[in-house]
């Protein structure tokens, strides 16, 4: 027997069933070892001899006790180990760390890599294994412990100078200074109106409308008024326009290329709202597996390739695959005579392919009904960005237009598809038409000027980044890597630093006071420039050519010595609050944000006065102060009080003991009553009314109304399990979908999704 280690359950369900006989695979659910979170547990070099310096010291996660030991009894009786953790730096380490608990055992240990959950690339990854990387684990020993120094030496500043519970990243504050940055710079942006000019020209009875770019020689695209109402004197009274010339010209859109992970994000956020988060969800599971029957036959295998990578490159027969299946779908004629080569981004490290599906004759259409709705979008992405990015460019006919009437010179641009290439498979990437057609035209061509249109308008602001646009920065900036920026952004939500407005990211106060006092007194440690060039470090480090602990001190002098000046120069705002710009009403002055025990709230800066206020923040992260009792209990409609708890605020009932009803405010300050509605059936225990509540999960559930009483039940609207007859209530995943599933769980395992109400076991 063979033993093969991955490390999730879903990964080594699908490889056990592609090797067959002979092979045991067991998962270690993730990492088994990590450095504790009760001390630094890094050894600083001031503190011991140089050659220990900044060693960390990984203890067993806990609840890894028992995955461990399992492990043990199985690799006792295999013949040779294969560690096959995911082939990148944080699967390396796992693989590190199972090899240190197996050594010894005295096996031979072997680390495999499977670049797609597949049979072929499966018993490719088997027979021809490697030895450990110790470059690759040293970068990510290198990463982990520059993490640890920035989060527990800086944070401890923040909780001293601000408030407890609030952390420092290494790269997550970078994150949150091109956030902070950005608002900023739309709060302190002031609109400059301008005009814009545009005009109707004919050609015996065909109209078409150009826009003003030049007057007197000069550019006119923008105008002030009075250089617009200079041009309207002008114009004023012309009747005719010449064309002055005529441009005509094919333009090409070349295909896009293969997803890259952080490519595969931002196409994710822009065409289905999804965050980074959810897509690397997402995709992890079509990675790991999922079952299907092909052919009659029950199988399990991964529909994509890794999904953790930044390289363009496919494999040689990917290639020929991809351009066979275009060949048969859509005909040679879409072929190029060459492969079409993509070059990657000057980050990126090119160890794995891009992300491509492991099978072209499953397509999309194949999965119907078989995947999630987000899973199949997800799969379709991919699939057509595989297939767009071999096939030929898409050709447009494009049309430039100068008209001049007087002095002014109006241009026009149309632009129309003759050839759709690769926007035959993906649509995305084509260009929009523009202008629309065109009438007939000939150079000195004389036309009418039928009439002059002024528009007015004002600059905008620079747009907030949403989820795409600041995994797109990041990535030109060398800020971390594809793996990392799902992470980031899902830190600095849970950190209080940043909210959401619709697909926007909006930094809030908190999160623009940490990043401020935090970039003024470290320049250099979250200097965007500085952090980049750390990660090109990290990548010299896997590649043999850095040792990781040079990286690390060059890294620690700096911090050490900015944290000492830190210390003394950063100012202290956990007494005074955080400064706001609302008044007291009671006597004028300024309210500060201060910290309690359950969570921040308003206090007036007049020590004679201390009013306090409760307050929620809206969508924006604006702050709205919630005024006493505007809240009534529409349960017995009697005024509610807003309260605050570890698990946040909410608003509670006057009538308590009597009516137990709360409604719980989100992070976005939106009010949530738990109560739904209240049923006509008594409680069995005690005989009060029962209600229908939600959870803060938003779970529906049925509870009593009596204070003093704790019977609760799954919420069912009536449905039957078909399978022991008991009955179906609404429960949640670990991976935040509801659904319904029997009540007579572990017993029975019978589940149904909410919206096919199809079985899914």
């Amino acid at each position: 027997m063979k033993l093969v280690v991955v490390e999730s359950p879903a990964k080594a369900r699908t490889i056990e069933r592609l090797l067959g006989r002979g092979f045991r695979v067991q998962a270690t659910l993730g990492h088994i070892k990590d450095l504790p979170k009760s001390k630094l547990s890094v050894k600083l070099p001031e503190e011991v001899d140089e050659s220990e310096a900044f060693e960390p010291h990984y203890t067993v996660i806990r609840g890894k006790a028992d995955v461990i030991k399992k492990l043990k009894d199985t690799a006792r009786k295999a013949e040779i180990i294969y560690l096959a953790t995911d082939p990148d730096r944080e699967g390396e380490a796992i693989a590190w760390h199972i090899a240190e608990e197996l050594a010894p055992l005295g096996k031979d240990i072997l680390r495999s890599e499977f670049i797609e959950i597949t049979e072929r690339g499966v018993k490719s990854g088997i027979e021809n294994p490697r030895r450990l990387n110790s470059c690759l684990y040293d970068a990510q020993k290198a990463r982990r412990v520059l993490d640890r120094l920035v989060g527990y030496l800086v944070s401890p500043l923040l909780w001293e100078k601000v408030r407890r519970g609030l952390s420092a990243g290494r790269v997550q504050t970078v994150a949150l200074r091109l956030l902070v940055e950005r608002e900023l710079s739309i709060r302190g942006f002031k609109p400059e109106k301008y005009f814009v000019i545009t005009g109707k020209f004919l050609k015996k009875r065909s109209a078409f409308t150009a826009r003003l770019v030049k007057f007197e020689g000069k550019d006119a695209v923008r105008l002030k008024k009075e250089e617009k109402d200079k041009v309207e004197k002008a114009l004023k009274g012309v009747k005719k326009g010449v064309v002055r010339d005529v441009e005509k010209k094919k333009v090409t859109v070349k295909p896009p290329a293969p997803f890259t992970t952080s490519k595969l994000q931002q196409e994710a956020s822009v065409q289905f709202g999804f965050t980074p988060e959810k897509t690397m969800r997402i995709a992890q599971r079509l990675y790991e597996g999922v079952e299907l029957e092909i052919d009659g036959k029950k199988v399990v295998k991964g529909l994509i390739t890794y999904m953790r990578t930044d390289s363009t490159r496919i494999s040689p027969d990917a290639v020929k695959q991809v351009r066979d299946y275009i060949a048969d779908k859509y005909g040679r004629e879409h072929l190029p005579k060459k492969p079409n080569v993509f070059k990657s981004s000057k980050f990126a490290q090119e160890a794995h392919e891009a992300i491509r599906p492991t099978d072209l004759k499953l397509e999309p259409s194949l999965l119907r009904g078989r995947l999630s709705p987000d899973e199949y979008k997800l799969y379709e992405l991919i699939y057509r960005r595989l297939v767009a990015s071999q096939m030929k460019p898409a050709e447009y006919h494009q049309i430039t237009v100068h008209v001049e009437a007087a002095s002014a010179i109006f241009r026009v641009v149309s632009k129309t598809l003759t050839y759709p290439g690769f926007g035959t498979v993906y649509p995305q990437g084509l260009a929009r038409d523009e202008d629309g057609t065109l009438p007939e035209l000939q150079k000195d061509e004389v036309v009418t000027l039928k009439e002059i249109t002024v528009e007015e308008k004002e600059t905008q602001p620079p747009p907030r980044y949403t989820d795409a646009t600041l995994v797109k920065v990041l990535e030109e900036k060398g800020i971390g890597r594809p793996s990392t920026y799902a992470q980031i952004i899902k830190t600095l939500e849970q950190r209080g630093y940043v909210m959401r407005d619709r697909r926007t990211l909006v930094p809030t106060e908190l999160g623009i006071l940490v990043s401020g006092m935090l970039t003024e007194n470290f320049k250099n440690v979250f200097d965007v420039g500085f952090t980049a060039r750390m990660e090109e470090n990290l990548d010299l480090v896997e590649k043999g050519e850095e040792p990781w602990k040079k990286v690390v001190m060059y890294f620690y002098n700096m911090l050490k010595e900015e944290l000492e000046k830190a210390k003394t120069k950063m100012k202290n705002v956990k007494a005074s609050g955080v400064p706001t710009e609302l008044k007291c009403e009671k006597c004028g002055a300024t309210l500060n944000i201060m910290s309690g025990r359950f969570g921040e709230y308003l206090q007036c800066t007049d020590e004679n006065c201390g009013a306090k206020k409760e307050f929620v923040r809206d969508k924006k992260g604006m702050i709205r102060i919630i005024e006493e009792n505007e809240i009534k209990c529409d349960l017995c409609g009697k005024p509610m009080v807003l309260r605050s708890s570890r698990k946040g605020k909410y608003y509670a009932c006057t009538g308590f003991p009597d009516c137990t009803n709360i409604k719980v405010v989100t992070r976005t300050g939106e009010i949530v009553a738990t109560i739904e509605k209240p049923l006509s059936e008594k409680c069995p225990e005690c005989g009060a009314v029962l209600h229908v509540r939600r959870s803060r999960k938003g779970v529906r559930y049925i509870s009593c109304s009596n204070s003093k009483c704790t019977y609760t039940r799954g919420y069912s609207e009536g449905q039957k399990c078909p399978r022991c007859g008991g009955a179906l209530v609404e429960r949640r995943s670990a991976r935040g979908y509801t659904f319904w599933g029997c009540e007579n769980y572990p017993e029975c395992k019978y589940v149904e999704s909410k919206n096919s109400r199809k079985s899914s076991r």
